[in-house]
């Protein structure tokens, strides 16, 4: 065995039959004692071939050892601190006096310091300790942040060095010196296979749950002989003053090929009403939702996904993140292969939730080609080039279980088989600096049952336009040393496409509107398209300092394309000849402060009826700030802020509001507090949300040593608003 010792002074027990055969024998090229470059004493006692060397009875001639004074004991991962030890080398035994043994393991791909202090530390066999009157911790400071204080203590570390197991008697958890809980026994593993469970706490008081507390336990899955992380489990367990217990059980696993998701959770809900009102209609709430991705050979990938919720509003009242961010909730099965030009998909979804109206895939083939050559050798520098889409598809509607018999239509519940094919021909030829792009588009749809009880119905449509682009750039010598602008390229980028969808044969509202397929009607539009870049070059990359984009949809026949709802008269329609002029910008003239936007200006009245921006400026190290506006016309127009600064070393701090410019109120504000201890993430806040009417103060604790952190995926109780003021939606 191999160990590194260091102390003011040191006594070492001799072997004297095992000294004299040495001196009998020599020592040739002994080095099985020498002192290292940092003054340390090593004795190795392992050597490739000892018969030659004799270094195996020089080093077993130091049977024990007595050090004190400042001593430091290095053996494999385990450092010994103390005042003073003794070793018996023979049997491994040994004692420590008025010190600590620090050790490390592995967890989650990190090195995590293992600390025992006590007064007496017994070694009883290698890598086995014993104690009395000691200290757990992960925290290597003299003084630690936390500690479990235990009357009694076993600590053995495993072969692979890589956990630790631990049990003790009469256990408290202390913090900054101030005990939490009590145990009167505790043992666990620290490390790879660690049984410490506990991933984040969080507790606090709202005004729709009361007093609430949220936590996570959880840890790796191991599978295999080799123990291969799989992924991980989370267990949730929350109870809340005015809504009662809650549970849930997390499934997350990643592997190269595929990746995916299992989330479950239960409430026994004690509430009357869920938010805005609405009365709670049954106790026992759940939800189940299911995703899993798989790659497999030859360009083919699977996608699954369920999801199933007790009743209507649980999503919303209990996962409002989830709700308010994320697509509409699904049951769906999807098959892909794609090739270099082509694709093919089949798709099956289903309706698992009565109170949802969703159009269902019995299944769905669909077989896309893209822009394939037609020709084998281009001629005249050009190509005609060849797409299409064909679609087979058995599908129904399935309407919410509250809709009136009498208002429901006569198809519902019906499947009905429905083909689709789409075939396109491009020809780009180049005029100069202008490339035109005339097209030719023609589609055929049969439908088995139309939504006025006829025959089956086939349609023909027809599209032809042209598209014309080119593209303008001038190079301007232009420097500006501040925004690190050495020379500046503008590029202009327009594009004009005149589209006509001149022929078709059925009225769309003769079928049944599932999807897109069924919306297809004649249809004459000119788009006009201008793209701005100004770019310029730092070190070696080009990046676009200003990106902005326009484009707006002329309609020659404003009497039957573009007809919309008079927003001054109710009840009557309007035609016009211009559509609504799209724009987004996206600026970064520097490193720090980023602009991003976009509108939609309404001609005929003026006014932006959409609006969204955002400035992003990176203040300093330590300071960023974010100032938007979200403005809907008639809807909603808030303001929004944020400032996320550092407050020292291990203290940050996240302001976050919204306001409502409507009723010049605010609508919600939040503060957060975070502490970055030594081995946990401490975090305080306090939001008021005066459009819902609620109050919440939280305070939530995380292991950053055993556990990675992460911003909480899934908020059980209530959203958690505000955290993307910094990313314009």
């Amino acid at each position: 065995r191999t160990f590194r010792l260091r102390a003011e002074n040191v006594v070492f027990w001799i072997d004297p039959e095992k000294l004299s055969s040495v001196r009998e024998k020599g020592i040739p090229n002994s080095k099985a004692e020498e002192k290292t470059d940092d003054g340390l004493l090593s004795i190795d006692d392992q050597e490739e071939d000892p018969s030659k060397t004799g270094k195996d009875e020089v080093s077993s001639l130091v049977t024990q050892l007595y050090a004190e004074g400042g001593v430091e004991y290095r053996s494999g991962s385990e450092i010994i601190r103390a005042d003073r030890v003794f070793f018996d080398l023979r049997t491994d035994e040994g004692l420590i006096l008025d010190g600590y043994l620090n050790s490390y393991v592995e967890a989650r791909k990190q090195t995590i310091p293992i600390v025992v202090r006590a007064d007496e530390i017994h070694q009883y066999a290698e890598g086995k300790f014993r104690a009395s009157d000691t200290s757990l911790s992960n925290c290597a400071y003299g003084r630690p942040h936390w500690h479990l204080h235990m009357s009694e203590i076993d600590v053995q570390k495993s072969n692979d060095g890589k956990s630790m197991t631990f049990s003790g008697k009469h256990a408290h958890a202390s913090f900054q010196g101030i005990p939490f809980f009590y145990l009167p026994y505790l043992a666990g593993t620290a490390g790879s296979g660690s049984n410490f469970y506990f991933k984040s706490a969080r507790v606090g008081k709202t005004s729709r749950f009361g007093f609430f507390g949220l936590t996570e336990w959880g840890d790796d899955i191991l599978l295999g002989k080799d123990k291969e992380k799989f992924g991980e489990w989370t267990l949730h367990l929350d109870l809340s003053e005015d809504r009662g217990f809650g549970s849930g059980l997390d499934i997350e696993y990643q592997k190269p090929d595929y990746f995916g998701e299992l989330l479950t959770y239960r409430i026994h809900d004690e509430g009357r009403e869920d938010k805005g009102g609405i009365p709670v209609q049954r106790e026992e709430r759940s939800r189940i939702r299911y995703r899993h991705r798989h790659f497999l050979p030859d360009g083919f990938q699977i996608d699954l996904e369920g999801n199933w919720f007790s009743d209507r509003n649980f999503q919303s009242e209990f996962f409002e993140k989830e709700f308010k961010e994320e697509k509409a909730p699904e049951t769906v099965a999807y098959v892909k292969r794609t090739g270099d030009h082509h694709m093919f998909t089949l798709t099956g979804r289903f309706r698992l939730n009565d109170f949802q109206t969703q159009t269902e895939y019995l299944p769905r083939a669909t077989y896309d080609l893209i822009f394939e050559p037609v020709l084998k050798e281009p001629v005249f520098g050009t190509n005609v080039y060849y797409s299409q889409r064909t679609e087979l598809s058995n599908v129904r509607i399935r309407f919410d279980e509250d809709i009136p018999d009498q208002e429901l239509p006569n198809y519902q519940d019906d499947r009905i088989l429905r083909g689709d094919t789409i075939h396109r021909f491009d020809l780009p030829i180049p005029l100069g600096p202008v490339k035109a792009t005339p097209f030719q588009q023609v589609r055929y749809s049969a439908f088995e049952e139309t939504a006025r009880e006829t025959d089956s119905q086939s349609r023909f449509s027809a599209t032809g336009g042209i598209a014309l682009s080119t593209k303008l750039s001038r190079v301007f010598d232009t420097k500006i040393r501040p925004l690190k602008i050495r020379g500046l390229r503008h590029v202009v980028t327009p594009r004009i496409t005149y589209s006509n969808t001149f022929e078709n044969n059925v009225d769309p509202n003769e079928l049944i509107q599932f999807d897109t397929v069924d919306r297809v009607e004649k249809r004459e539009t000119i788009r006009f398209e201008l793209r701005n870049r100004l770019q310029t070059r730092r070190g070696s990359r080009v990046t676009d300092l200003i990106n902005f984009n326009m484009n707006v949809d002329f309609f020659p026949k404003q009497d039957r394309d573009n007809i919309f709802p008079d927003p001054d008269q109710p009840g009557d329609f309007v035609t016009r000849a211009w559509g609504n002029l799209d724009m987004d910008l996206v600026m970064r003239l520097t490193n720090r402060i980023t602009v991003r936007g976009d509108a939609e200006y309404d001609f005929y009245e003026d006014t932006f009826p959409v609006t969204n921006a955002q400035v992003t400026t990176q203040i300093s190290k330590t300071v960023r700030a974010a100032v938007g506006y979200r403005g809907f016309k008639g809807q909603k127009s808030l303001g929004t802020a944020g400032l996320q600064t550092s407050l020292g070393k291990k203290w940050s701090a996240l302001l976050l509001s919204r306001y409502d410019f409507r009723i010049n109120k605010a609508e919600e504000t939040e503060i957060i507090l975070q502490r970055n201890a030594h081995e946990w993430i401490i975090e305080m806040g306090v939001s008021v949300d005066e459009g819902e009417n609620d109050t919440r103060f939280t305070l939530s604790v995380q292991p950053r040593a055993l556990f990675q952190s992460r911003a909480a995926k899934r908020d059980r109780i209530g959203t958690q608003p505000g955290q993307d003021l910094f990313e314009l939606n």
